[in-house]
């Protein structure tokens, strides 16, 4: 539960818990960000650094292996990701999915004779 108000977020940025990220922020690539951090306004985070701390400061450059390990961390997160809401399987769209079915079922057999 992290509030995000960027400007720009750039590819494999991680995010702790509790974070919050000021107007105009403009985060580069491959950017760890700890759990609790707050970013104030208009900051500039450039690529390969970690940030923690209220007000955030730069914790310590990463290397440029980190990128893969990030990237790595986004596809077991994606792998883990579990949809909500409308279109989700098993969502609020299954549920109006099935109501039409059984309405077409339902219509299908009394065209048919069959009991509903």
């Amino acid at each position: 539960s992290s509030g995000i108000n960027a400007e720009y977020g750039g590819n494999f940025v991680r995010f702790g818990n509790n974070c919050y990220v000021g107007k105009r922020c403009i985060i580069k690539d491959c950017v760890v960000i700890d759990e609790g951090a707050v970013l104030r306004d208009d900051m500039v985070l450039p690529p390969f650094t970690r940030w923690g701390g209220s007000p955030a400061t730069l914790i310590e450059e990463l290397p440029e292996s980190m990128a893969y390990v990030l990237s790595e961390d986004s596809m077991d997160q994606y792998d883990k990701f579990v949809p909500i809401g409308p279109s989700a399987p098993g969502g609020w769209g299954s549920a109006v999915r099935k109501i039409s079915v059984v309405k077409r079922m339902g219509s299908l057999g009394a065209a048919t004779g069959a009991a509903p």
